[in-house]
């Protein structure tokens, strides 16, 4: 089978974490990963690609097309269910475990965001006190925060 090359384009961070970075994963575990393409500072979350390139661009909801035409699996974020076929997730814990760092619980990562609807007008943030409220956090439970 043919190596692919997988390219986030520039899309939200959080879209990134749960379709194309799970996706290049998976490629990655089945030999079939030719390259990575995302936006600066993201070596290391794609450490498993020998061929990963860093684009000058910034993330933006305005990249989205690019991303759904490339056919990124789970690209749609906000399914009732995603596709498991072609997602796995990096073992970080293993991989960047060090005598500093220790991870007793699971990894929980927080893909803050400033928002305003234009339809509404609600803003939509994570707020520093939310946040510290994760800190406490198994792993399990999810919160948000929408202020008006």
């Amino acid at each position: 089978m043919k190596k692919l090359t997988v390219n986030s384009f520039g899309i939200e961070f959080g879209y990134e974490m749960l379709s194309a970075l799970p996706y290049a994963y998976c490629l990655h575990t089945e030999g079939l990963l030719e390259k990575t393409i995302s936006v600066k500072d993201t070596r290391e979350l794609y450490y498993f690609s020998q061929n990963h390139e860093e684009k000058d661009i910034q993330r933006s909801w305005h990249n989205m097309p690019d991303a759904i035409n490339a056919k990124i699996p789970n690209i749609y974020i906000h399914m009732v269910s995603l596709d498991w076929f072609r997602f796995k997730t990096p073992p970080y814990k293993e991989v960047f475990k060090n005598d500093r760092f220790k991870y007793d619980k699971p990894i929980l990562v927080i893909t803050n965001k400033y928002n305003v609807d234009s339809r509404t007008n609600h803003t939509t943030i994570l707020t520093f006190p939310t946040s510290e409220d994760y800190s406490t956090c198994s792993g399990t439970t999810t919160r948000s925060s929408t202020t008006t």
